[in-house]
């Protein structure tokens, strides 16, 4: 989250891991619906699928916030969505969105040597 504070950590995770491998992302009403609008399609197409129930609590935090998780649709077309501050928090349904978004821009690992011909 490069968004006010996390703007900091964000560079300084850059430098130590390197820029190829942080990405910033910045929080804006645009930003946001497009995570909103990538997190429904992958759940209504099942490319979004949680590990087995293990009484993990990180597990059931994540189903719960998921399921409190309500999206208001603009007339702009975008959308506003989150966990309603009563319930408490959506962190876990942003990280899911999050890593669906990072899974779009990663490049399958290419193989390098070679193949022996004993």
């Amino acid at each position: 989250d490069a968004t006010a504070i996390g703007e900091a950590a964000a560079i300084l995770l850059a430098r130590t891991l390197g820029e190829d491998r942080v990405t910033a992302y910045r929080f804006t009403q645009a930003s946001k619906s497009h995570l909103g609008y990538q997190l429904q399609a992958a759940a209504n197409t099942s490319r979004l699928q949680l590990w087995q129930p293990d009484g993990a609590p990180e597990l059931t935090e994540a189903t719960r916030q998921l399921s409190l998780c309500r999206a208001d649709y603009k007339p702009n077309q975008t959308i506003a969505w989150a966990v309603d501050a009563k319930d408490g928090h959506d962190d876990y349904a942003t990280a899911i969105a999050l890593m669906l978004e990072a899974a779009l821009h990663v490049r399958p690992a290419v193989a390098r040597g070679r193949i022996s011909t004993r």
